[in-house]
């Protein structure tokens, strides 16, 4: 694999190898935490140039190796990783994949400079009917699944703010009789 700079994460493949090579924008951070208040290891949502997603944990054994070294939002090369696959009990699933990334002691993390061909944020669109099926399903890291009539664009108004009392104002002007 030596020939070949980056791979994309839809060709990432378990027990392959370790020399695996990405570049990727670390959209999400959060930490794994017990129900005992624990922190157990650091989830991270990996996304490439074609706009692949993958989840990457980083175990607590490499934490204070690993944590410091990405930031959320930032673009990194990240090199020796181990692709596995997930177990059956595994209920920490971000996506459909069947595998994610594990990052360990051996692996480099670079910044990779003026990278704004990575999207920051990705979005798969789903059917309705796919989204109940996996707020049934409990092998997936799903939030509260709420079904709401809100737009998908709210506004939010200081109405105390200069340039609204200032609209207010001609607003009123135009609705005055004359």
């Amino acid at each position: 694999m030596a020939e070949i700079p980056y791979q994309m994460i839809s060709n990432l493949r378990p027990q392959i190898t370790t020399a695996w090579r990405l570049k990727v924008r670390v959209t999400r951070i959060w930490q794994a935490i017990t129900q005992q208040g624990d922190t157990v290891g650091i989830n991270c949502i990996f996304v490439d140039e074609l706009g692949g997603r993958i989840r990457a944990w980083i175990a607590a054994a490499n934490m204070n190796q690993l944590q410091s070294l990405i930031t959320e939002g930032e673009t990194y090369n990240v090199h020796n990783f181990v692709v596995r696959q997930y177990g059956a009990m595994q209920t920490e699933r971000c996506f459909e994949n069947d595998f994610f990334i594990q990052l360990y002691h051996m692996t480099n993390i670079f910044v990779a400079e003026d990278v704004d061909y990575i999207q920051r944020h990705v979005f798969q669109f789903t059917n309705l009917s796919a989204i109940i099926d996996a707020a049934r399903e409990n092998n997936f890291l799903i939030g509260e699944v709420k079904l709401t009539n809100y737009p998908a664009t709210r506004f939010f108004i200081n109405l105390h703010h200069e340039a609204v009392e200032d609209l207010r104002d001609a607003l009123r002007l135009v609705n005055s009789p004359m």
